[in-house]
């Protein structure tokens, strides 16, 4: 993702329980990365923390596809994996970006 804002844990959480309600969220990587749990304990989707861009330079080398990337706006990672639950958590992702005036990207690899 590459928003206007950083991530925060709120934005996260309010992502989340528009597309269901019933998702746990944990602290993951000694607080680094917001993990989304299903109630059976499948990870529904996993997003770290933002850095911000200094170099825009460097998200055209990594990710070509963003196109325009302005000094001062976040990046951030996130994941959802190949099930059904993924799904959810790839809504949920765009919809973080969403939240932060951002957009996504999605990869497939």
């Amino acid at each position: 993702m590459v928003t206007a804002r950083p991530v925060d844990f709120e934005t996260v959480v309010r992502a989340a329980s528009a597309i269901d309600t019933t998702l746990a969220v944990r602290a993951i990587a000694n607080g680094q990365a917001i993990q989304l749990v299903a109630q059976d304990d499948e990870t529904i989707a996993t997003v770290e923390g933002s850095r911000r861009i200094d170099s825009p330079a460097d998200v055209a080398r990594i990710a070509p596809g963003f196109g325009q990337v302005e000094p001062g706006e976040y990046w951030s990672e996130g994941w959802a994996p190949w099930t059904p639950g993924g799904e959810r958590g790839a809504a949920i992702l765009v919809a973080i970006a969403a939240a932060l005036d951002g957009r996504t990207q999605r990869s497939d690899a």
